[in-house]
């Protein structure tokens, strides 16, 4: 069984780490990206976006590093991490919106 390469792993941990340390300044960034593309920016809109910004970044490094796409143990290993990670993601999201 394959596992997620560590640099990938890593990639997408210090992304997620910084926009948890600093949620409002994320979170207005991430709406500012999608308002200009006439995208609603809910919770939902930009925890997707986030998501799918990374899934595509550890896609790219795939093809750079490896030369391939994720093979479905990678990409299974992707996801949970991705899952855990929005899920953290929201609640800081959510946290600030209880401090205001």
């Amino acid at each position: 069984m394959s596992k997620l390469d560590d640099e990938a792993r890593i990639t997408v941990e210090a992304n997620l780490d910084d926009a948890i340390r600093n949620p409002e300044v994320a979170e207005r960034a991430f709406k500012l990206v999608l308002r200009k593309q006439g995208i609603e920016p809910t919770i939902e809109t930009v925890l997707s976006y986030v998501v799918g910004n990374l899934h595509g970044l550890v896609y790219g490094f795939y093809i750079h590093k490896h030369g391939r796409i994720l093979n479905d143990d990678e990409n299974k290993d992707l996801a949970d991490l991705l899952r855990r990670r929005a899920f953290e993601l929201r609640d800081a999201f959510l946290r600030t919106r209880i401090e205001e």
